[in-house]
């Protein structure tokens, strides 16, 4: 579980926040109907999925996990939809769906997530930050995901877990399958765009909060202000005063010299 003080207050605006929610609400029922559940544990479904609790919880860690994980993958992606629909054939062979006319057109452009995703996750990264302990996070992930893709029908070979993209076989045993498998991703995948994402967001953006910030202070009727720290008086050697010290440094010289 990812602790509270990972997120960040500040930096995703609330019509950003709540359009994440409104495509879940979209998209979710849309996929479900069409794929069924289990096509939510695919890592791209998941990066979309995460990429929205990331965006409404201001989560940078979780973010950043998914900026991780998705350009290598969604270039690939609109690669071969890029070849499907102007070729007419795609490239790798993974996007044929979007030929099928039995799906309806609306549902087949929600695959086009894949192009959306990492710009928004690009820009969110621009304002709150990357976390370098994402690539560490989203390699747990995908470790998870192609366990319990073990557990799914061999037919849909979800996250490859039962064969490999390339020859279509598995790897020899289970544990070198997914040895080799997490070790791909891992290093062909998500290291680049772990490295790439540390050199572009090195110094911290100003939408990232501070404690010598304002803070947020509830007030009546349920309204928030900012507080302004208060910094108790010095005297003129550095020292702070206190409440006794500093009357006396206000007092008249009449009562000085009495």
């Amino acid at each position: 579980m990812i602790a509270k003080s990972e997120a960040c207050p500040r930096g995703i605006p609330q019509a950003i926040r709540w359009g994440a929610l409104v495509w879940l609400a979209l998209w979710v029922p849309a996929y479900w109907r069409v794929w069924g559940a289990v096509n939510f544990l695919q890592l791209c479904d998941l990066a979309v999925l995460l990429t929205c609790a990331g965006l409404w919880t201001r989560n940078r860690l979780l973010l950043s996990s998914q900026a991780v994980a998705t350009p290598v993958v969604s270039l690939i992606w609109t690669l071969d939809a890029a070849f499907l629909i102007f070729v007419n054939r795609p490239f790798f062979g993974g996007v044929q769906f979007l030929r099928a006319t039995h799906i309806p057109l609306w549902v087949r452009l929600l695959s086009f997530h894949h192009v959306l995703v990492p710009v928004v996750l690009l820009w969110a990264l621009s304002r709150i930050g990357y976390d370098r302990r994402a690539w560490v996070l989203q390699c747990g992930i995908t470790l998870a995901a192609l366990l319990i893709g073990r557990f799914t029908n061999p037919f849909d070979n979800i996250d490859f877990a039962f064969r490999d993209p390339f020859w279509g076989r598995q790897l020899g045993p289970l544990p070198l399958h997914i040895t080799i498998s997490i070790v791909f991703a891992a290093v062909v995948l998500y290291a680049p765009a772990h490295l790439i994402l540390l050199l572009l967001y090195r110094k911290t953006p100003r939408g990232l909060v501070h404690s010598s910030l304002p803070r947020e202070q509830t007030v009546a009727g349920g309204h928030t202000s900012l507080e302004s720290p208060v910094r108790a008086p010095e005297s003129a050697d550095g020292r702070t005063l206190s409440a006794t010290g500093l009357r006396s440094q206000f007092q008249s010289p009449a009562v000085n010299r009495r």
